[in-house]
Parts: structure tokens; C-alpha cells; sequence
């Protein structure tokens, strides 16, 4: 977390921190989080360790959300290992290439977790202002699904990769 302007408490529905006017990094700059409001839904169980913050869930509200295309096998990666739930609601992403904007997908819901034992990455959201969804599921088997739907242009696509070394060099079929 690299900015907070606010932090308050909340006991019910269930025990969580919400902060307000964040700005974060997720692992090495793969994702960028600006101006956003998140919760963090604390482990009810460990809430009086005030040393180490266990939390379930993120939640984050609004702002954007910067990727740099270079570093999607970063992305990937960070998915694989990542064993809490992180949601982004009414988001804005942006993928950029070198600093220059790529698109965004505007209002979008993503989701990060964990489901039968694979990793999964949802996004829906509103590119060139018709509906679309992505879905990344990484198995434990090194096998990638990407799926891309955009129905009003009429475009669907199902993307299977294969990881040869690490998620740095893949194989795959369209």
C-alpha cells in the first residue's frame, strides 16, 4: 500500500478494515491500483495477533487499475501463488504497453481465486462500450483456459496454453 487517506473499522457483517483515497502495488508493479476505496476482511479467529494482519478477502471499490503487458507472466504467476480472495468492483482497467495506454475495460468486476484446486481471474466488464468477460483458469497441471467473450460484436474465443519454463514461454492452441 503505497497511499491511505482513511481507515475505519467495521465489526459487522463481518470484521474488516476499510480504507479510503488507496494507492497500491500488487507484488512487483503487475498491478497498479489508484484512487480505489478496499476492505479487508480480517480472519475473525486470529483478529487479537494485532502483529501479523490475517486476513480472507480483499475488496476493492472504484479507482483504476493499471497492467503493464510485459509483465503479464508476472500476473500469472502472482495468480498461481495467491491463496486469498481479491475482488475489484466497478473498476477501471487499463493495459498499458511501455507507458502508453493499450484499452480499458470500464465497470468491471474482477475476481481473483482459488476454485477446485485451480486459480481463477474473472473479469467483466464494458470494452468499446459493450459487455465483455475474460476468464483466465490456471490448473495445477501447467495448463492455461483463456476465454474471451465480447456477444454483442460477435466475438468468442477459447485460448489453451501450456507452460514450458515457468510462465515465461508458452504453447498453446486457439
Amino acid at each position: 500500500i503505497k497511499h491511505i487517506s482513511n481507515i475505519d473499522y467495521k465489526f459487522l457483517p463481518s470484521p474488516r478494515l476499510r480504507l479510503s483515497g488507496v494507492d497500491l502495488d500488487f507484488g512487483e508493479n503487475i498491478l497498479n491500483v489508484e484512487n480505489s476505496e478496499m476492505d479487508i476482511i480480517l480472519n475473525p479467529l486470529r483478529i487479537m495477533n494485532y502483529k501479523i494482519l490475517d486476513y480472507n478477502k480483499f475488496s476493492i471499490r472504484n479507482g483504476s487499475t493499471n497492467v503493464e503487458i510485459d509483465k503479464v507472466d508476472k500476473l500469472f504467476y502472482y495468480i498461481k501463488k495467491n491463496r486469498n480472495k481479491i475482488n475489484f468492483k466497478n473498476n477501471t482497467i487499463i493495459l498499458l504497453s511501455k507507458n502508453k495506454k493499450l484499452f480499458e475495460i470500464n465497470e468491471s468486476l474482477i475476481k481473483f481465486n482459488l476454485k477446485n484446486n485451480s486459480q481463477h481471474l474473472s473479469v467483466n466488464g464494458l470494452f468499446l462500450d459493450h459487455k465483455a468477460s475474460f476468464v483466465l483458469k490456471d490448473k495445477n497441471d501447467k495448463k492455461i483456459n483463456i476465454a474471451l467473450k465480447i456477444p454483442e460484436l460477435d466475438i468468442s474465443t477459447n485460448i489453451l496454453l501450456e507452460s514450458i519454463n515457468s510462465f515465461k514461454t508458452f504453447k498453446g492452441t486457439i
